[in-house]
């Protein structure tokens, strides 16, 4: 095996792959269609990670895996090595097409309908039933399950499963699968990493509403290559309490999340200059996606409808994005860092940009939860529940 080429490790599994030349991409096809088939290889590094390394690693990997030189792929591999035609900027998208891509850049969002397979739906709801059934055995929130303020033990209500994907695994699988990663690659990059993850239950009749904010306020970072993708476990329409956005604000300044000076986690819309009626609300059926920009003012409204509106959160960012000093993002070391990318390569060279930010400081003094940071707002965009009897109050 050639001395310089590297090693380093494949998303599909726990083996090593050969990090071949400069193109990272390339390496992981030619090792995941060696041991994945090349579906999952096209699939996992695209066409032009393909013609790249055709073109730049054949010899090495012919040399490392000399059975491969029989393959069909490699027959095709030979002749695209002496077409005359220059792929160096070409690229393509993984799974969202050229149109989805350019709509998400210009609005900051974006619905993918029926994206999760039933199968997977139904693994999502029996998680959320075993939560259920935990949340029922507590009388105040604890470090998994977030409680709604109407809670009782006679009568439970879980307002959020905090960080799913470390307390299931279930909900980690899917998360490192090609239906979130996916669209992820093709609006973030190829390296990415976690933010945090979050399941909202948004229970029929109670689900508390979330107020108007932009992720981004919580957690600036070097670079706003920051989006969130939320799994539609219930069918969302308008009546249960939908997500909605305002298109284009992701492009706008970071509004003052503050009051009275402390973070308070939301802004009012029409007290900077946003319009109630160009808000678009995320709807679609029950395994779809939503996928917004961590810049894009959203929120959503109280549910007093009869259905639950529950969405799983995963939120993720550009592996060169690194979090400002002051940032809510949780910084145990480098190393922790870097565990929590979700594919691709971990870098030490933070990408800077050229964005407005603020620093989420001082942070009140309350529970790291967003419904509990809103609570330091004195008027709100949106009703909340006051009491058991549940009436919706403006607050």
């Amino acid at each position: 095996m050639p001395n310089q080429v590297p090693w380093s490790d494949c998303v599909h599994c726990n083996n090593k792959m050969l990090a071949a030349h400069k193109h990272n991409a390339s390496a992981l096809f030619w090792y995941t269609q060696r041991s994945h088939g090349p579906r999952a290889a096209i699939k996992t590094s695209g066409a032009r990670a393909m013609i790249c390394s055709v073109r730049s690693c054949w010899k090495e990997f012919v040399t490392c895996f000399p059975l491969f030189s029989f393959s069909p792929l490699a027959i095709v591999s030979k002749i695209i090595i002496k077409m005359p035609f220059n792929f160096e900027g070409m690229t393509m998208s993984e799974t969202l097409t050229q149109d989805q891509i350019a709509f998400y850049q210009e609005n900051g969002y974006l619905v993918l309908e029926n994206q999760i397979p039933d199968s997977w739906m139904h693994r999502i709801r029996r998680e959320i039933s075993r939560f259920e059934d935990e949340a029922a055995l507590l009388s105040e929130s604890n470090e998994r399950l977030d409680l709604e303020d109407t809670h009782t033990k006679n009568a439970p209500r879980l307002r959020r499963i905090k960080l799913p994907h470390t307390i299931s695994t279930d909900l980690k699988e899917l998360m490192l699968s090609d239906y979130i990663l996916g669209p992820a690659r093709d609006l973030a990059g190829p390296n990415l990493r976690l933010h945090t993850s979050k399941l909202n239950m948004k229970s029929a009749g109670y689900g508390a509403a979330v107020e108007w904010h932009q992720d981004y306020a919580f957690y600036p970072h070097t670079n706003d290559d920051i989006l969130a993708i939320g799994v539609i476990i219930d069918d969302m329409a308008s009546e249960n309490g939908p997500l909605m956005v305002y298109p284009g604000s992701h492009k706008g300044p970071v509004y003052d999340h503050h009051v009275d000076g402390v973070f308070a986690g939301a802004m009012l819309p029409s007290d900077n200059g946003l319009d109630a009626k160009d808000a678009v609300s995320l709807m679609g059926p029950a395994g779809s996606i939503s996928i917004h920009h961590g810049r894009i003012v959203h929120g959503s409204s109280l549910n007093t409808s009869d259905r639950a509106r529950r969405i799983l959160f995963y939120e993720m960012m550009a592996a060169d994005a690194f979090p400002l000093m002051g940032s809510m993002t949780r910084w145990e070391g480098i190393k922790d860092y870097d565990d929590r990318m979700l594919c691709g390569r971990p870098t030490l060279n933070p990408r800077l940009k050229d964005i407005p930010v603020r620093i989420p400081q001082p942070q009140p003094d309350v529970p790291i939860s967003i419904y509990e940071i809103q609570k330091g707002m004195k008027k709100r965009a949106f009703d909340v529940i006051d009491g058991p009897s549940g009436q919706g109050i403006k607050r």
